[in-house]
């Protein structure tokens, strides 16, 4: 990018105020995208943006996968914000998440690796309280008269997950992950290579306050079960702890190009290994017996079109598609056992028209699973596309209400669906039945919110929400395992407050 389109791009950006920044959704798109990839942090996120959220909210219904939640309350509180340092440009981000379930069942984990074979549970209902603690942080400085930019990212997370009545677990967790990148600037462009490491361990232990339910075999409501693989469940009573030791690593080329005069094109190709070792740990002289090794290849590929930001804000494009495929090595049967793979694709247009911001935005998914030693499978195709608008409507010189509607439809295009009947357990069966309605069936979702907007107040503006939140299947969903079968609804509302500064 030409100097005089720097100064442009900043001039644009920055002459906007933190609100008006943050209502838009062509602007907040360019943000987010310039944040995931991390590169592009110097001149296309708004300088000195500065934000702090604080979010409370609740949901009830039944309409849920088989790790979800059918009441919930939350609090969620965090910042972020980006400044320049003498020549260095540093955005940072931390947030904290609170949640107290009143009944999740089926699978219980920290639900950053859905789609990992092992994992514990029970039919019955458990209150849960998570708290997670995530810490972000980038620095880019340019070498070279700005035509070398090195750039630096930091992602850490740890949470801590329990249920505090019978059968009682115990999740904690942690991961690290370290970028860094190299690149180069062209009068018309620049192109960056990216590398990434991380490294990170879930520790799961299951107990009992209760004696009288720790040594039950007959209520199937109190008994644990073991899950390696998607369909190789077996109760166990006791004992149950184990971790699940993973690394990553990947690579990113990245690249950005003006193709027009008053337009620019971003994109990024990138890949990411994974692999999980679950282990479960013993007195033998290897310290642990090996229960699973899982390997995770993720490719994707990210693209962004934007306008030139000479207007108050600009049209924005996005296509992102990904591909997952995953496999394990199952120790308790020497061999591979499940395979997962997962295929999206997503097209979202932002624009601007007057105070009117709309976001629109199309999906496919593609999602398989397939345990071998058991024979269950289950696979689902679905279309999901999704509008969102608000208008920001003034009530005076320093206030403004911004009301907003959103719409999306949950399609489902194909499923196939395998569950032989002989010996396969109650948990495994309900598990996998509650799995395939929910997901199998197409829904929608209704939702709507309402800001108040105070502006030039003495600490910057303010902005005071309420959203809620509706999801409906759109046909009735039938089972013959009653207590496999998903709810009829959902609901969800909220209050939230945000400080720009």
């Amino acid at each position: 990018m030409r100097g005089s389109e720097v100064r442009a791009q900043s001039t644009a950006i920055d002459s906007l105020s933190h609100a008006a920044y943050a209502q838009s959704y062509s602007w907040q798109q360019l943000y987010h995208f310039a944040v995931l990839n991390k590169v592009w942090l110097k001149d296309e996120v708004k300088n000195n943006f500065n934000r702090l959220d604080a979010d409370a909210y609740l949901a009830k219904g039944n309409w849920i996968d088989a790790q979800g939640a059918t009441q919930l309350r939350a609090l969620e509180l965090s910042t972020q914000g980006k400044t320049n340092v003498g020549g260095f440009s540093v955005w940072g981000k931390f947030n904290y998440y609170r949640a107290m379930e009143d009944s999740t069942r089926l699978r219980h984990q920290t639900r950053m690796h859905t789609d990992a074979p092992v994992y514990f549970g029970s039919l019955k209902n458990n209150y849960y309280e998570r708290n997670i603690y995530s810490m972000e942080a980038i620095v880019q400085y340019c070498f070279d008269r700005q035509r070398l930019p090195m750039t630096v990212g930091v992602d850490y997370r740890v949470g801590n997950h329990f249920s505090n009545n019978d059968p009682r677990g115990r999740v904690a967790d942690f991961q690290f992950d370290l970028s860094a990148a190299v690149g180069r600037v062209f009068p018309n462009g620049d192109i960056h290579v990216n590398f990434l490491y991380g490294y990170g361990r879930e520790r799961v232990g299951v107990g009992y306050k209760n004696d009288k339910y720790a040594n039950n075999t007959a209520d199937p409501l109190y008994i644990n079960y073991y899950m390696n693989g998607f369909g190789r469940a077996k109760d166990q009573v006791r004992d149950i702890r184990y971790n699940d030791d993973f690394i990553r690593y990947g690579t990113d080329f990245l690249f950005s190009r003006e193709v027009f005069t008053d337009h620019k094109v971003f994109a990024k190709a990138g890949w990411r290994y994974e692999q999980q070792f679950f282990k479960f740990y013993d007195s033998s002289p290897l310290t642990y017996t090996p229960l699973n090794k899982y390997k995770r290849n993720a490719y994707d590929l990210d693209v962004l079109l934007k306008t030139s930001a000479s207007d108050a804000s600009p049209r924005v494009y996005r296509l992102h598609a990904g591909v997952v495929d995953g496999r394990d090595y199952n120790y308790e049967i020497a061999q591979n056992n499940y395979v997962y793979r997962k295929e999206t694709l997503l097209l979202e247009a932002s624009d601007r028209f007057k105070n009117i911001s709309i976001k629109a935005a199309l999906g496919y998914e593609s999602t398989a699973s397939e345990d071998g030693s058991v024979a269950i499978s289950l696979a689902y195709k679905s279309l999901k596309p999704a509008l969102e608008i608000n208008q920001q409507i003034p009530l005076a010189v320093k206030a403004a209400i911004i009301p907003r509607i959103c719409l999306s439809y949950n399609h489902v295009l194909d499923s196939e669906f395998s569950l032989p009947s002989v010996f396969i357990p109650t948990f495994t069966q309900t598990i996998m039945q509650h799995n395939h309605l929910y997901y199998t069936t197409s829904s929608y979702r209704v939702g709507a919110g309402l800001d108040y907007q105070l502006n030039n107040v003495q600490f910057g503006n303010v902005v005071l929400g309420v959203y809620a939140d509706y999801w409906q299947p759109s046909t009735k969903v039938n089972g013959t395992n009653y207590i496999a079968i998903p709810g009829d609804d959902r609901f969800q509302a909220g209050v939230r407050i945000t400080a720009f500064f």
